[in-house]
């Protein structure tokens, strides 16, 4: 009888280490090239795709004449060649086999593509994953991050088509985070790819990364493209996301208008008359030049309702000294308010006392939660959203009882409405 491939890989050297086990009784041909004989009882352990497939009733009944040559496989799949219509996917399929471990219809395998020729990827990552059921761990394309995230998704398709994804997924997200501040890097450069990802292998630090990410860049990011690619509880988290901000900002601006210096005010008993408030004068002038800009600044839209989502001011603002409102700045003032240089002088102090107040309501809105390092990458958008356990999808149902309290008190942490001020004065 002619040989095939299949029996040629089955008349190769004796072997008992991963791709080819002397006692393995499943083999899987992903290609001419690509051949494996492992063990049902590791893969149906791994995989609840194996598990279902890899049964008695399944099983190849093999002669005695079979037994007596060595011939111990029961059950052998092949990589379908055509895809699947849906997803896109090409999956292993169960052949049957003959009483000698022949399979029972012509086998339409790929030539060797490795040989000469780019190799279809399909094949790396099935390789890959069947190594990781045998625990050995991926080793991703490092040419560059965006082959890094290719070859990621590839080995997801292959390990969702097995139903192995916990199995190869912490790999994957260790070989991601190892990359450094190049993967960082990547997530801010296209953090809906990553957060889709991070999704469907359950990382914590991906998705917390990109979630980040994208809340602040919501703006930008939300006409984009790619935004309607996440999935409707991704959808929903963001957009929760974004309306804390959104409050936390509104309470930033609310208090820096309702803020007096302390000197300024007068409580019941003190000298209230109009020489000691006279004596503030300076103060009040300072008062009223940083709320005139900050007017401005709402007005045209370059608060939190900017494409930066208010950044560049609150960043002046939690920076303080010659951020904003400049000397140059304060030449217009001037123009219209003529005063001596030793009064411009002591006018500039007053401000410059100000804007030390001013930063305790800027400064939680420019906290960075994201790993990345901002000293080799330029991070201009809030990044102060805080993640939470119940934030994660596949946490929230094991989560479901504490959910309720976390976002009952998400509004405190966001800080108070806008129309609810306390005290104007702090």
């Amino acid at each position: 009888m002619p040989s095939t491939g299949i029996r040629a890989f089955g008349a190769s050297a004796p072997s008992n280490k991963f791709p080819k086990f002397t006692d393995g009784d499943t083999r899987i041909v992903i290609s001419s090239s690509k051949q494996y004989h492992l063990h049902s009882s590791i893969l149906r352990m791994h995989s609840t795709s194996f598990a279902a497939a890899l049964v008695p009733e399944n099983a190849a009944a093999l002669s005695k004449k079979a037994e007596k040559e060595g011939i111990n496989t029961r059950f052998h799949l092949e990589l379908d060649q055509e895809s699947d219509p849906t997803t896109g996917q090409r999956a292993l399929i169960l052949v049957a086999l003959d009483d000698h471990a022949r399979p029972l219809h012509h086998s339409n395998l790929l030539p060797n593509v490795e040989n000469g020729r780019v190799p279809d990827p399909v094949y790396g990552h099935y390789d890959t994953v069947l190594r990781a059921l045998y625990n050995q761990p991926p080793t991703l394309n490092e040419t560059d991050i965006g082959a890094i995230l290719r070859e990621a998704m590839g080995l997801i398709e292959v390990a969702e088509n097995l139903s192995c994804v916990s199995v190869i997924a912490p790999a994957v997200g260790i070989a991601l985070t190892n990359q450094g501040q190049t993967f960082y890097k990547a997530i801010a450069t296209n953090p809906i790819a990553w957060i889709n990802l991070s999704a469907r292998i359950n990382c914590k630090a991906i998705f917390k990364e990109a979630l980040i990410n994208i809340v602040g860049r919501y703006d930008v990011i939300s006409k984009g493209p790619q935004y309607n690619t996440m999935t409707p509880k991704i959808l929903e988290l963001v957009t929760r996301k974004h309306q804390e901000l959104v409050k936390m900002c509104r309470s930033a601006e609310s208090r820096m208008h309702g803020h007096y210096p302390r000197h300024v005010m007068r409580n019941e008993g003190q000298d209230c008359g109009r020489a000691s408030y006279s004596n503030d004068i300076l103060s009040w002038m300072a008062l009223c030049a940083f709320r005139h800009w900050l007017g401005q600044i709402i007005n045209y839209d370059k608060n939190f309702r900017g494409a930066d989502g208010g950044y560049e001011l609150y960043n002046s603002i939690s920076m303080g000294g010659n951020a904003y409102l400049t000397r140059a700045v304060m030449e217009n003032f001037h123009s219209k308010f003529h005063m001596s240089r030793k009064c411009q002088g002591v006018l500039e102090n007053h401000l410059n006392f100000l804007k030390e107040d001013l930063k305790q309501f800027a400064e939680p809105l420019m906290k960075c939660n994201l790993q990345v390092d901002r000293n080799s990458f330029e991070v201009k958008w809030l990044a102060c959203t805080e993640v939470r356990p119940t934030d994660y999808p596949w946490m929230a149902s094991a989560l479901e009882g504490t959910a309720a309290g976390a976002g009952e008190c998400s509004e405190e942490v966001c800080g108070e409405e806008v129309e609810e001020e306390e005290d104007v004065s702090d």
